[in-house]
């Protein structure tokens, strides 16, 4: 893969005077005219979790564990088909999901996993997708880890 060379000029309109003082014990000097840098996409890798859900397996999950009526449903299908999204992915079995979810519960009364439940989901995934993201991206290259000076991360 040939490396995505781009140019990226920033124009500051700020006077060449104008410093920055975070907690008034440094100065930082802000230039004013055209400031050029380089940039260099050398590889790109992504990575998602193993469980795959359809659109209409998110439907579905969606009607049983959510949805309260036929107004709420036909919300959901409406923002599941403009998404344009194929499929969702999630770190969570929907055997997992269905356990949240109290046995003959009414839909949206079941609070499911707490949000430091969920933190500690991610935690616990997140680190291996992003080192699988990191090494796809590096095999899209010559470029060894060590000249790596910039990373850029996406997370949902």
């Amino acid at each position: 893969m040939r490396p995505v060379s781009r140019r990226l000029v920033f124009r500051m309109n700020v006077q060449a005077s104008s410093t920055w003082q975070p907690g008034g014990d440094e100065d930082i000097s802000i230039p004013s005219e055209e400031t050029e840098l380089s940039m260099e996409i050398y590889g790109i890798g992504t990575a998602v979790p193993e469980h795959a859900f359809s659109p209409q397996k998110t439907e579905s999950i969606h009607a049983e564990m959510i949805c309260r009526d036929r107004r709420e449903m036909r919300l959901v299908r409406a923002m599941l088909r403009h998404s344009q999204v194929a499929n969702r992915f999630c770190c969570v079995s929907p055997d997992l999901a269905y356990e949240w979810f109290a046995e003959g519960a009414e839909p949206s009364s079941s609070p499911g996993p707490t949000t430091q439940e969920r933190m500690d989901l991610y935690a616990e995934h997140a680190g291996g997708l992003a080192e699988s993201a990191a090494r796809r991206a590096l095999a899209a290259t010559t470029t060894s880890a060590n000249e790596i000076t910039h990373l850029v991360t996406v997370s949902c």
